[in-house]
């Protein structure tokens, strides 16, 4: 059975531009007995997508040496985020100001860090509570927080209260922030997605133990 090379467009680790290869998988002749069907649209809106999607952001995961985070103090006296130790994977920032209002009868806490970051293109800041919060009762109002890139505002964060009087103080550490390497790609609307053997499985789809 005759076979053709199947052309595709991939991104070279040198230039990082997107460019016209010749893909090392084989793919059977139309209409042959073990044929498989592609779909040229999707193939179309594939190459598309690639196209127009910014070069510089097909990037490896990035790493972090020789790469630093740069902080900003808004206010004088700001605390600056810092490590609690040498193995620590996140860093912790502290309260700075505090505002309290009443949503839909819950009492939320905002607290404003008096710092700003530039994180490197290529990584997400990640905000986490930080485990004593339990002992007083706050839990984050988004869950986990994101710092994204282009962010440049001041490193904030709400609180639910629970019922709870206890509040962080004034230079207390409120919340940590890690730092991931992430990955941009191009999207592409599709009339079906490949079978898994968990196929739509969903919440507790994969037992309990």
């Amino acid at each position: 059975m005759a076979k053709k090379k199947k052309k595709d467009r991939i991104l070279t680790n040198d230039t990082q531009k997107v460019e016209e290869v010749v893909d090392k998988v084989e793919m059977p002749e139309p209409n042959s007995p073990m044929e498989l069907v592609s779909d040229e649209d999707l193939v179309d809106a594939q190459t598309k997508a690639i196209e127009e999607f910014p070069a510089d952001n097909f990037e490896l995961i990035p790493t972090v040496k020789n790469t630093v985070l740069e902080v900003m103090r808004l206010e004088k006296g700001a605390k600056l985020p810092q490590y609690a130790s040498d193995g620590a994977g996140a860093m912790d920032f502290s309260a700075n100001s505090l505002r309290s209002e009443v949503v839909e009868g819950e009492t939320v806490l905002t607290y404003g860090t008096g710092c700003a970051v530039a994180i490197p293109k290529g990584f997400i800041g990640l905000i986490a509570a930080r485990s004593s919060g339990h002992k007083i009762g706050l839990t984050l109002v988004n869950g986990v927080g994101f710092i994204d890139s282009d962010y440049r505002g001041e490193v904030m964060v709400k609180f639910y209260t629970h019922g709870s009087h206890t509040r962080y103080k004034i230079g207390d550490r409120i919340c940590q922030m890690t730092i991931v390497p992430i990955a941009s790609m191009p999207m592409i609307e599709v009339g079906e997605l490949d079978e898994t053997v968990r196929g739509t499985g969903g919440f507790g789809s994969t037992g309990d133990q």
